[in-house]
């Protein structure tokens, strides 16, 4: 079922990544945060410092199970004594239920203790992480939902890895109608979400859904959709990149065999915008009115902006028309010219003057391709960029 909701890392690394990130709770006094254990003994009947320090005692009795020490058992009891203590003193210590739900066994923790914990607060991020697991084990996919939204309102370092899972899960259809009813209230993790789906290309799929699911409803950014369909485009998922393009009402890809592009688009990146490489040897500012002027860097060589274009089955060739602006460095014996080639994913191809499309090349590169490197900075007004059938 929901395996992917509960990644095995969040739990199996949870002692670990609990050492590197728990900041201790700022409560009685200054020693409180920095040494629990000599706040303890200077205020023995504050819980904040008791639970502190039990905390620390749970984190090296976990560690040390994990390594096989014997030593862990005399740091867990010792941690467990410190959360009952502290709870004498503060009955409403979620802290103190979460360590003593897990001080006997982190792998099956006392769920009812966790629950009770969540019920004072859900601050306690520690607390809200094991509470995924336990709902996503018994199938409770709201539940868990409501725990992820804890961990992710919270700034701590399991924000992202959080993010990360959820983001994995996806392709589950249950998982995407509980992350749409979270994003339809716009909380605050949301941009965080988008950041790692446009860097997970397994959770693609899921997204391309989850813009079908609230498709109308103004939810999804419109930003992250055009990065979206760009990365798409990027993994070579064209027809995907082209769904995303038409859900948002932004489509400008149709098959014809025919074109004459004068706009050169290229905010925002759907199929048939306009894009350059990301080393900054070229700029491309498209003009009112059409046009573009195309500035080249020295160095600037082969491919140096593309679009996708969609083609029927035939022979075609390109042809590119320009006009190099007043002392331009455009070399006259090889000046940029059109290409076209099969898309795929990665680089674009070299292409060539003419292609013949068949039905295994569903999509094209339309690129300008510099023949030479170019010796020094030369401005060109692109006037327009043709594909014309042949015979």
């Amino acid at each position: 079922m929901s395996d992917r909701l509960h990644n095995r890392w969040l739990i199996g690394s949870l002692t670990a990544a609990l050492a590197a990130v728990m900041l201790l709770s700022a409560a009685s006094k200054v020693t409180e945060r920095a040494d629990p254990d000599l706040s303890r003994s200077l205020f023995p009947l504050n819980s904040n410092a008791l639970v502190a320090s039990a905390d620390r005692d749970f984190i090296n009795g976990a560690n040390a199970r994990n390594q096989a020490v014997e030593k862990g058992g005399a740091d867990l009891l010792s941690a467990s004594t410190k959360a009952r203590q502290s709870l004498a003193n503060w009955p409403l210590n979620p802290r103190a239920l979460r360590i003593l739900a897990l001080a006997e066994d982190w792998t099956a923790p006392e769920a009812e203790l966790l629950l009770a914990g969540d019920a004072l607060s859900r601050r306690d991020t520690q607390t809200q992480i094991f509470l995924i697991e336990h709902a996503a084990r018994n199938g409770e996919i709201k539940q868990a939902m409501e725990h992820y939204d804890a961990v992710l309102r919270r700034r701590s370092g399991f924000r992202d890895p959080a993010a990360r899972n959820l983001v994995r899960g996806m392709s589950e259809r249950e998982i995407r109608d509980e992350v749409a009813q979270q994003l339809r209230l716009s909380p605050p993790w949301e941009s965080l979400l988008y950041f790692h789906a446009l860097r997970t290309p397994e959770s693609h799929s899921g997204f391309v859904e989850l813009h079908r699911m609230l498709a109308g409803q103004d939810v999804i950014p419109a930003e992250f959709s055009a990065d979206f369909a760009a990365a798409l485009a990027a993994h070579g998922r064209f027809d995907d990149a082209v769904t995303i393009a038409e859900l948002v009402g932004e489509s400008r890809l149709e098959v014809t065999p025919r074109l004459t592009d004068d706009d050169f688009i290229m905010e925002p990146r759907y199929p048939g915008s306009w894009a350059t490489g990301d080393d900054g040897a070229v700029f491309l500012q498209p003009l009112n009115g059409g046009t573009a002027l195309l500035s080249l860097s020295s160095g600037a060589t082969g491919t140096v902006a593309y679009r996708l274009v969609a083609l029927p089955s035939g022979k075609y060739s390109a042809a590119l028309a320009i006009e190099p602006q007043n002392g331009s460095g455009l070399t006259a014996a090889a000046p940029p010219e059109a290409r076209l080639a099969c898309a795929q994913a990665g680089p674009v191809p070299t292409g060539s003057l003419d292609l013949t499309v068949t039905e295994s090349c569903r999509f094209q590169w339309l690129s300008i391709y510099l023949p030479e490197t170019q010796a020094r900075p030369s401005d060109v007004l692109l006037k327009t960029i043709t594909i014309t059938p042949e015979g």
